[in-house]
């Protein structure tokens, strides 16, 4: 007699899972815009948490911003997707979260064509960091203190 296979259970989805942010994150936002990022005033901004495991080559990555186009602009009438990795986000005190969050807000780039119509971007780092979110936010992550240091360094050496 032949014996019956058990049936496998079904594997979950491989992959990060997504959510949306909770409220706290789109207030925080919603209060960045208004007093620094005026630009994006006009702007429709999905803000989503990613869970699991998010690295790039082996750094974690503590959120990005990506433009909404096509068809996904079509669909959900958003101009930029900020994604933020939800560990990151919940190990974080208030002073990083808004730093994390500032600093995808000053990637958002708004420009006008000469025909009148509104093209949205990301701009680049600018030494991977803006020098206005230093002085916002103070020296808040490794890198930038390890960036401090050596700047301290190498003008002491001149």
């Amino acid at each position: 007699m032949a014996r019956k296979k058990t049936p496998k259970q079904p594997k979950a989805p491989a992959g990060p899972k997504f959510e949306y942010a909770p409220e706290a994150v789109l207030k925080l936002a919603a209060r960045l815009i208004d007093e620094y990022h005026s630009r994006l005033s006009e702007a429709n901004i999905s803000y989503i948490m990613r869970n699991g495991t998010w690295k790039k080559k082996g750094d974690t990555v503590d959120a990005d911003v990506s433009v909404v186009s096509g068809a996904n602009r079509f669909e959900t009438n958003k101009h930029f997707r900020i994604t933020i990795n939800a560990e990151v986000w919940l190990n974080a005190d208030d002073k990083t979260k808004a730093y994390i969050l500032d600093r995808q807000l000053s990637r958002c780039s708004k420009e006008e064509t000469t025909n009148g119509d509104v093209k949205w971007s990301t701009r680049d780092y600018f030494v991977k960091e803006f020098p206005s979110l230093i002085e916002r936010h103070g020296l808040v992550t490794e890198e930038l203190r390890q960036l401090d240091q050596v700047m301290k360094h190498t003008a002491g050496g001149n």
